[in-house]
């Protein structure tokens, strides 16, 4: 087995398929692009909300157990908080 096809069963047991993870990504942002509060949000809140949903498809389709989606979830929450106040300020 070569580095590369070791390295993607270690997180294919981690993180599932990539289809899945793909078909619970992208479902969930077709819903979100509908909405207006996606709609108002700027390029690096609707990053901080893809990576979010994508980081939950993750965990959804493989193992739900492991501290890495969380923390990441956890890690583009303080990304979307700090984008927060720079908005704010463009509005003034």
């Amino acid at each position: 087995m070569s580095e590369l096809e070791t390295i993607l069963a270690a997180r294919k047991s981690k993180y599932g398929k990539m289809s899945d993870v793909a078909e619970f990504t992208q479902k969930t942002e077709e819903l979100m692009r509908e909405l207006p509060g996606y709609k108002a949000a700027d390029e690096t809140v609707r990053e901080c909300l893809h990576m979010v949903i994508h980081k939950i498809g993750r965990a959804v389709s493989g193992d739900p157990y492991y501290d890495d989606n969380p923390k990441d979830i956890q890690g583009y929450c303080e990304r979307w908080i700090e984008a927060i106040p720079k908005q704010l300020e463009m509005d003034i």
